[in-house]
């Protein structure tokens, strides 16, 4: 009878379910709903609606990568407590992690982390990150503590300078001479993979030779990450999918795509047929064996996951450290400092010695800080709420709630880290107060905190300490002008880094590229070079050198009697190349090149300049292009100089030159002018100052000879100033050369800068942001037609300040990413130039004439007489190139076309007016 009627009620209960089923349902939502939201003990703890009442909201949080961003804008809403899903709470408290992760606390790991487990065959190889047991992380911990000590960590240096070296010449073979633009977070990670893998195995992958990832290890490792994360938001589902028991006997094959379990078991089967004693990570593990701690199935287990969580995360974390250096100017400066000064004290190898680059205060806090502001796990790290409950926050959490801290947000306190938490600043770790600083230290949790801290932290360590001051003493990498901004999510979105035009310009000094104050583009970069060198090419200090330059003037003359006397035909244009050489070489190292005493070129160095010059001017048309070394011999004798007045040892003050005075100012102040920034100047000037001067003495020479009436106006002044006061000024000269600078000037290519954020308009065309607006001193003023599908023609006219786009960054302030130069010479270099052409045209036109007699069409004939007690005599004669030739001389212009972005598209530009 009571079967009978419980079977009536719930016939009836199914017919109201079905009649009204959709009824039924939303009631049901409703109190789903209702009950998750209102109901439970997490009910007074503030978040997202919907992750009150589903898993699936942290799925969909996770899914895009930005978990990270959205979990620091919840607690920025909603505080220290954030509830994430119906039993998980978000905790940003300090105060919390010695709770949560504190030794004894009773805060269990959670499912989240099993589903990262690795499998070998049926077996699933539980780690010291993975397992939930205390107890077996505790036991094996103790089995591979000696693995993992410092004292081991120094004893694998020589297998991270194996892949080191690797790395550099890599980058030395693929982008160095190649001008190919580098994607360095790949290259990181494909390092940090070869290095883990030569550290535990004692041979590495070979991702590096490749160029990519070797036997899909990477994809692997990316993959099963991406699995974890999203899988881990409802680590039930596991059970269902990967994880299911029954996985291995419906799908065997599985085992096949674990190519870090495959490669792990190949390097066991050979070293158990190598009787050698390895003392890389693998050799401590079977010494561990041999004292009776470990099992073999615990090697593969601890050696397998020393690759997966030792590859991606080093990577991530070299990756950040780059990016916060290329993205912060004054920390890149004063990192470069750092470096040069222990170069200077030789206490810095290459590869970087890991015990050197602890004695770096400032490489440490930039490393320590690319680790605070991007950590390398950005998600949770969860632990379940004991027995009992406990408090955090001032606030009950009940028993069996999952609470973690994102390293993410709290590295974000600003009541920690101070106000600009979300900043890069390295000065932090280092201006900090005691108290300030403990604190930091205290809540730096990049490798998690407690009992559980990251085991392998020091290999990370090693290998950031090392890798990247040793990056940076072969290399100058510098970002893409598009990714100029820091990537929000640096584990996935890599870096690229790319010079621009004027790098192709710079010089490469032992692997990394020496920026003068011509090819940087950093207006803070320029400013400090140049406010370490400007009193020293100021007027007053450029008279101080007028000795060393009549030491070269009287050869040239003694060598112009010589031919005359023995009536020779010699070429100006060469002698005149040689006698710039000759004096910027005095004026340098207070001793000539000796191009005019052998007559001829010394060391093959003007050769291998212009070449040089040559070739980077074609690829100025190529501004991704990186530089190469054109001129190895001068950064050679830079090298040779610096070491022959080093082994004088003459600081004394009885030379007078750029090389002298350098090192007087480092004496003075050793912090000053570090080593590489000595070869930046004293290379600079070599190359700026020899070329480009030669070109204009060329100039001038030959302008002078085909003007005859200007020439001769100029030789009556001349013969009247000696009579009257040979030291007064001669203003015609002066007129003369700088007539001849404006007609043909020393640098004839595009001197190009970006046009700022706000745009730029210019002879009533507007150049939208990054367009790079070039001029060229050879169309003296330019002006802009109309953009005609998709074509900006820009011709030579008058009347247009050549200057208006030379001044964006007085005009536009600080945004503007140029610095201001003057056409057609540097500032710096101007009056240099101006009283060196003055000095030798001057001689020449006292003491001598000049006649024109055209020849043929490709040669002209001047005859030059010396005067012999005010009496001209004893002819002979200059052999020197028409007009049409002279362009070749100061090397190859390209003027027929180029390119620049216009409305997001490339345009053509095309050039009209004549060369002269």
């Amino acid at each position: 009878m009571q079967i009978e009627k419980f079977l009536d009620v719930a016939a009836l209960a199914a017919h109201i379910i079905k009649a009204h089923y959709l009824a039924f349902s939303a009631g049901s939502v409703f109190l789903y709903i209702f009950y998750r939201k209102y109901c439970t003990s997490l009910k007074h703890i503030p978040g997202p609606f919907l992750a009150s009442i589903t898993d699936f909201w942290r799925v969909w949080a996770v899914a895009d990568g930005k978990f990270h961003t959205r979990n620091l804008e919840l607690h920025e809403k909603y505080g220290p407590l954030v509830r994430i899903a119906p039993k998980t709470v978000s905790v940003s408290d300090p105060d919390a992690m010695r709770i949560i992760y504190g030794l004894n606390s009773g805060f269990m790991k959670t499912e989240f982390y099993p589903i990262q487990e690795m499998k070998y065959g049926k077996i699933t190889l539980a780690n010291l990150f993975s397992t939930r047991s205390d107890a077996f992380h505790a036991k094996q911990k103790r089995m591979v503590a000696n693995a993992y000590s410092m004292t081991s960590m120094l004893g694998f240096e020589p297998y991270v300078d194996t892949c080191s070296q690797i790395f550099f010449k890599r980058i030395d073979e693929l982008y160095a001479n190649t001008g190919d633009p580098m994607d360095l977070g790949m290259w990181l990670q494909l390092y940090a993979m070869d290095v883990i893998s030569e550290v535990t195995f004692g041979k590495h992958f070979g991702c590096m030779e490749q160029g990519g990832d070797v036997g899909d290890l990477i994809s692997t490792i990316d993959s099963f990450l991406i699995y974890a994360s999203l899988v881990g938001q409802v680590p039930y589902l596991h059970k269902v999918l990967f994880g299911n028991p029954l996985l291995p006997y419906i799908m065997p094959s599985l085992d096949s795509i674990n190519h870090v379990v495959k490669f792990t078991l190949k390097c066991i089967a050979e070293r158990e047929s190598d009787p050698t004693r390895h003392k890389d990570f693998l050799g401590k593990l079977y010494d561990a064996k041999d004292e009776g701690k470990l099992e073999p199935v615990d090697i593969i287990r601890h050696s397998s996951a020393n690759v997966f969580a030792g590859s991606d995360t080093t990577a991530i974390a070299l990756r950040s450290a780059i990016d916060g250096i290329l993205n912060n100017p004054e920390c890149y400066r004063k990192l470069r400092e750092e470096i040069d000064q222990k170069v200077t004290e030789r206490k810095l190898s290459l590869p970087v010695k890991y015990a050197e680059a602890q004695q770096m205060p400032y490489l440490q806090a930039v490393l320590k800080e690319a680790m605070r502001y991007h950590p390398s796990v950005s998600f949770l790290l969860e632990r379940q709420v004991p027995k009992g409950g406990a408090v955090i926050s001032n606030t009950r959490i009940p028993e069996g709630t999952i609470v973690g801290i994102n390293a993410w947000v709290i590295h974000r306190d600003k009541k920690i880290f101070g106000e600009d938490a979300d900043k890069f600043r390295p000065e932090r770790w280092l201006e900090a107060d005691e108290d300030r600083l403990k604190a930091m230290e205290r809540t730096f949790f990049t490798f998690g905190g407690g009992s559980r801290t990251c085991t392998g932290r020091n290999i990370s360590l090693m290998e950031m300490s090392k890798v990247v001051p040793s990056l940076l003493m072969t290399c100058e990498p510098r970002l893409r002008s598009e990714d100029d901004e820091a990537g929000e999510d640096i584990a996935t979105a890599t870096q690229t880094c790319l010079t621009n035009f004027y790098t192709t310009f710079s010089v490469p000094y032992q692997g990394k590229i020496m920026q003068s104050m011509f090819t940087t583009s950093d207006p803070a970069h320029h400013k400090a070079l140049k406010q370490a060198v400007s009193n020293k090419y100021s007027l007053s200090a450029l008279r101080e050198f007028e000795p060393q330059a009549n030491e070269c003037t009287n050869p040239l003359i003694s060598k112009m009697n010589k031919y005359a006397a023995d009536n020779k035909v010699v070429n100006p244009g060469e002698w005149l190349q040689w006698y710039a050489f000759d004096v910027i070489g005095a004026i340098t190292f207070h001793r000539r090149f000796g191009f005019m005493d052998e007559e001829r070129d010394v060391r093959d160095i003007i050769a291998g300049l212009k070449g040089g010059l040559c070739r980077l001017c074609v690829l100025e048309k190529v501004p991704a292009v990186e530089a190469v070394n054109p001129i190895p011999e001068i950064v050679k004798m830079v090298e040779e100089a610096i070491e022959k007045y080093d082994e004088e040892e003459t600081i004394d003050g009885s030379r007078n030159d750029f090389l002298a005075w350098f090192r007087m100012e480092l004496k003075k102040s050793p912090g000053r002018m570090p080593h590489r920034d000595l070869m930046n100047h004293l290379t600079n000037n070599l190359i700026a100052g020899s070329d480009t001067t030669a070109i204009s003495l060329r100039a001038v020479f030959c302008y002078l000879i085909k003007n005859p009436k200007c020439y001769s106006k100029l030789r009556k002044e001349v013969d009247e100033a000696v009579q009257k006061n040979p030291e007064s000024p001669n203003i015609s000269f002066q007129a003369c050369i700088k007539e001849a600078m404006r007609l043909h000037p020393g640098v004839g290519f595009s001197l190009q800068r970006y046009v700022p954020k706000e745009g730029l308009t210019i002879c009533d065309v507007h150049l939208p942001e990054e367009v790079t607006s070039p001029a060229r001193a050879y169309d003296n003023e330019i002006a802009c037609d109309e953009v005609v599908d998709g074509d900006v023609i820009l011709r030579v006219v008058r009347g247009v300040d050549q200057n208006e786009l030379y001044r964006m960054p007085a005009l536009h302030g600080s945004s503007a990413k140029s610095i201001s130069h003057c056409l057609p010479f540097e500032a710096d270099s101007y009056t240099e130039t101006i009283n060196m052409l003055t000095k030798i045209h001057g001689i020449l036109a006292i003491t001598a004439e000049l006649q024109l007699e055209e020849k043929s069409d490709s040669t002209l004939i001047v005859d030059y007489k010396l005067p012999v007690e005010k009496v001209y005599a004893n002819t002979t004669s200059f052999v020197t190139r028409r007009r049409n030739d002279l362009k070749v001389l100061s090397f190859i212009y390209y003027r027929t076309a180029g390119k620049l972005i216009h409305d997001g598209k490339t345009a053509n530009v095309k050039y009209h007016g004549e060369l002269l």
